[in-house]
């Protein structure tokens, strides 16, 4: 008995110690960065068609990349890159932030 409550003891703290940490948290809210992204997008760039379609974590914060077809050349795709955090929602970095955000 005494082994089944140690058991479950150390697996609510492992559960805690992953649930609080600082690099899972990105993660969390890729949902709701893709949807807050293409929103960016689409509200920005006068398109309808903004599909996001990979991220990763750079920096501690959750990076986006965003497809979206361009409306002065029908039939091409654009891709940009919308960087998310919990604390301070969408962030468009531009032509010349865009390295910084690359992989």
């Amino acid at each position: 008995m005494n082994k089944l409550i140690i058991s479950i003891a150390i697996v609510f703290y492992i559960s805690f110690l992953f649930g609080c940490s600082e690099e899972s948290s990105p993660l969390v809210s890729t949902e709701i960065a893709y949807k807050a992204c293409e929103r960016f997008m689409n509200r920005n760039f006068k398109t309808k068609t903004a599909k996001s379609v990979d991220n990763w974590v750079k920096n501690g914060k959750l990076v986006v990349k965003v497809r979206h077809a361009s409306d002065i050349n029908i039939g091409s795709d654009e891709y940009s890159l919308c960087v998310y955090t919990k604390e301070d929602g969408v962030y468009y970095p531009g032509a010349f932030g865009f390295d910084k955000w690359m992989r």
